[in-house]
């Protein structure tokens, strides 16, 4: 994947967090990226981002920032999964659209970034709890990431 990106900062958290600065016409604008446990299925993993609120670890998912760089911010984000399964190889990313915009902006990063990693890792589409290969026009309740090596598990 060659999309211009952001340089992206650490910040210490449970799992992992990453902070970003969007630079556009309206300012800086700082991002963040968080990968969370969930507590019910610690191998599974919520991949979430929106702009930060003030220097907490909180974002806001729903806010639309408008500053001229979505393509960047969504290679920023995209370019952060790889690096995720580097270090936390035997986990599975959840990733859930705030909103029904933000689900069809999930579903065309896929179509545009996911060949790019198809050695590493599959998209799965997740509809009434069933799991199925990613189909680019279909709605689905949510996306997982899965290592090539943890397949077998939803076969």
């Amino acid at each position: 994947m060659n999309s211009e990106s952001y340089n992206t900062h650490e910040i210490p958290t449970a799992l992992w967090a990453l902070s970003f600065n969007s630079n556009g016409p309206k300012g800086i604008i700082e991002k963040l990226i968080k990968y969370e446990e969930l507590p019910s299925l610690p191998v599974f993993v919520n991949l979430g981002f929106g702009d930060r609120i003030g220097n907490t670890l909180d974002f806001d998912d729903r806010a639309e920032s408008k500053n001229g760089d979505g393509e960047k911010i969504m290679a920023t984000v995209v370019q952060t999964i790889p690096l995720f399964f580097n270090r936390f190889p035997d986990k599975i990313i959840a990733v859930q659209g705030s909103t029904s915009s933000r689900s069809y902006i999930y579903r065309k990063i896929v179509r545009e970034y996911g060949a790019a990693f198809i050695n590493q890792f599959t998209i799965l589409s997740v509809n009434n709890g069933i799991s199925e290969d990613f189909v680019s026009n279909v709605k689905y309740d949510y996306l997982l990431i899965v290592p090539v090596h943890l397949l077998h598990l939803f076969k």
